[in-house]
């Protein structure tokens, strides 16, 4: 079969609009092996677990497709993702390595259970947390690698697995990847300064194109680059940092606000589980962050509790990034993938 033919096809989450079907080529599964070597540190005999659906490219190449091509074995799961569920199946099947996403090692955190024999932890989806990271070492042992990438193009960006986490930073480009940080005008932003995340044309992950929406294909291919709508920098040693997807941005005072920073701050609270923040405009030209906010069990959601979270983010952001409303729900909105759907809270 020709390298370029289509092999598969992948749905985005449709977290910015209507879902778009990727088309994925053969080539795509050879070129994830600089992931497999560099983020998941496959090994003979490793017994690969991802509990994410099979419908997110995250879950379909890195936990089943990927671990097939180099002979491993791959644990599918279809039923409640539990730390109790999650457990069982990690000890009963012998997980060697565990991919996942935040919300769920916070649970298995939560549930204070070592996982024996589990070597490598991998995270994607969501920022993972310094809270979240920190908790889940302290009650197993293990880290947690993560990896940034798209439906377009899987997994692109990675902590490698042994090194040294570099502060915020979301890793470095695979080996094989030709990424850059590129302005609106297409040329290279300057080191630290926010830009598009791109990858060239010729990355072999990459996709071939969406089936029958040129437009949208128009808007992503620019030149020789593929514009992921991700802003990032990149620091003097090649150091990526993600800043959020554009369409994400908060505009509030005049500025532009990237609202996983301000979530970050907020779980870091110990009375909020998880927390999502859109802009809300009051008047024309006027917008405030408001804050939506899920409490650990046992947390009464009342005005005090409110206040107690709104002057922890006072003390931690700078005064344009303060929420100034707080709501409380039982959940937040999110994509079967676990990703946050902001744009239903505005």
């Amino acid at each position: 079969t020709p390298a370029d033919a289509p092999a598969y096809w992948l749905y985005t989450s449709g977290t910015t609009g209507k879902p778009k079907a990727v088309i994925h080529a053969h080539r795509s599964i050879r070129a994830h092996d600089a992931r497999m070597n560099l983020w998941q540190d496959a090994k003979a005999g490793d017994v690969c677990f991802n509990t994410s659906v099979l419908n997110w490219s995250y879950a379909l190449t890195c936990g089943m497709l990927d671990v097939w091509r180099h002979g491993l074995i791959s644990v599918i799961f279809d039923g409640t993702p539990t730390a109790e569920n999650l457990c069982k199946i990690i000890q009963r099947f012998g997980v060697t390595t565990f991919m996942s996403v935040p919300g769920i090692y916070r649970q298995l955190a939560d549930h204070s259970t070592p996982l024996p024999g589990v070597r490598v932890c991998l995270s994607a989806g969501e920022k993972l947390s310094v809270e979240i990271r920190e908790k889940f070492r302290n009650v197993t042992g293990l880290e947690i690698y993560e990896g940034l990438g798209m439906t377009e193009h899987s997994v692109y960006l990675v902590q490698r697995f042994g090194e040294k986490f570099v502060g915020e930073s979301i890793g470095k480009p695979l080996s094989d990847q030709n990424t850059s940080i590129l302005k609106e005008d297409l040329t290279a932003a300057k080191p630290d300064e926010t830009g598009i995340l791109a990858t060239h044309r010729t990355c072999a992950g990459l996709m071939l194109g969406y089936y029958q929406r040129p437009e949208e294909e128009k808007e992503t291919f620019k030149g020789d680059w593929f514009l992921s709508g991700d802003l990032a920098s990149k620091d003097e040693e090649g150091n990526f940092y993600f800043m959020g997807r554009r369409d994400d941005l908060l505009t509030c005072g005049g500025y532009r606000i990237s609202p996983m920073e301000v979530e970050e701050v907020l779980n870091q609270h110990e009375a909020v589980e998880e927390s999502a923040v859109v802009s809300k405009e009051l008047e024309p030209g006027k917008n405030i962050i408001y804050a939506y906010v899920i409490l650990k069990p046992g947390i009464s959601a009342n005005q005090t509790t409110a206040k107690m979270i709104l002057d922890f983010a006072t003390e931690h952001l700078a005064k344009y990034k303060h929420p100034r409303e707080i709501v409380f729900l039982k959940r937040l909105p999110k994509t079967s993938n676990g990703k946050i759907q902001r744009k239903l809270l505005t």
